[in-house]
């Protein structure tokens, strides 16, 4: 939770194997850590944190807080769907005060997030560790708000509107450079529009400006209005029209949510998160001087219902082979 003007809950994931003929302890998700607390005191890291990320204009601290609770045993398949808020409370200017539930080590953070030298520079500062016997750990910190993004997200529905922040920080600044960020642009008023309807969906156009062809390997889309929570589709094939994201470039860049891109294999129960970063299932390569359309296909709220994106402002980074992201907002009209 952070501390200046704002407190937001969050919570951890937990997921307990109960296996008959196997005994594996359980794996634990906490501030971007993914982990095995094995019985013996030594924990398998499966995904080390992930809260600075590296930017062009330098790094940012990245915070995902959890809300509300979820609960389910059984065998089989389970799916768990994060919906980000829409509006809630944006964070001070400033420098702002971090601190952050832990069950892992001091020495873990320590090693992670301190490099022993007392910087201004440095992005994350004053680190510090609250050990809280019988009860959850602190890590603490600062960081300038000009550094931090941070959003709370709701499992499987959207997050508490009363404990909910939006502050995406640094990604309101402009977008990052880079050879092929600064190649490539949106296009406006050029098939950028919504269809409404069963099939809710949002073209819109890029243009590579220059002779390298560019590969676009991760997207991230935004929007603050009408509640747009995902993207999901069902029908499985291999066009525009039967992917999440579909960028109809001289090689596709794709992302199904089902992670098959075979024809008829798409159950419909995973999609794409409005607010995450997301690596493309197949990476798009947009050639020489060439123009894509982008399809985005269908929006739905939390509940997962179709939803119409007409009229709503879109954001869309998107992030490049080389290491640069191109941001762009828009809002498109109804066909």
């Amino acid at each position: 939770m952070l501390h200046k003007s704002v407190n937001v809950t969050t919570r951890f994931l937990e997921y307990q194997n109960g296996y008959n003929e196997l005994e594996i302890e359980p794996i634990y998700y906490e501030n971007s850590v993914l982990y095995l607390d094995a019985e013996s005191g030594q924990r398998v890291f499966f995904e080390d944190q992930n809260l600075i990320r590296d930017r062009d204009n330098g790094s940012t601290v990245v915070i995902t807080a959890l809300q509300r609770e979820f609960s389910q045993s059984g065998t089989g398949r389970v799916t768990l769907e994060l919906y980000p808020t829409d509006g809630g409370t944006s964070l001070p200017d400033g420098e702002v005060n971090v601190t952050l539930p832990t069950r892992l080590s001091e020495g873990y953070w320590r090693g992670e997030l301190d490099d022993g030298d007392a910087d201004e520079n440095d992005t994350v500062r004053n680190f510090s560790y609250n050990n809280r016997a019988g009860t959850v750990n602190q890590v603490l910190f600062n960081v300038t708000s000009e550094e931090l993004e941070f959003n709370t997200v709701g499992i499987n529905n959207e997050p508490d509107g009363d404990d909910s922040v939006s502050d995406m920080g640094a990604r309101g600044g402009p977008p990052g450079g880079g050879p092929a960020a600064d190649q490539v642009r949106y296009v406006p008023n050029t098939g950028s529009a919504a269809r409404a309807g069963p099939e809710s969906r949002i073209d819109l156009d890029i243009e590579n400006t220059e002779e390298p062809t560019v590969t676009i390997t991760d997207i991230k889309i935004e929007s603050k209005q009408g509640k747009l929570a995902s993207i999901r589709e069902s029908r499985g094939g291999t066009g525009a029209g039967q992917h999440e994201i579909f960028i109809a470039s001289s090689t596709p860049g794709i992302y199904e949510g089902s992670g098959s891109l075979s024809p008829g294999n798409d159950p419909g129960q995973n999609g794409y998160i409005l607010g995450t970063k997301q690596g493309l299932t197949q990476n798009g390569q947009l050639g020489s001087f060439e123009r894509a359309q982008i399809t985005l296909l269908e929006f739905r709220n939390s509940g997962g219902n179709i939803k119409d994106a007409d009229g709503k402002e879109l954001t869309v980074t998107l992030y490049f082979e080389d290491g640069s992201d191109l941001i762009f907002s828009f809002t498109p009209p109804g066909y």
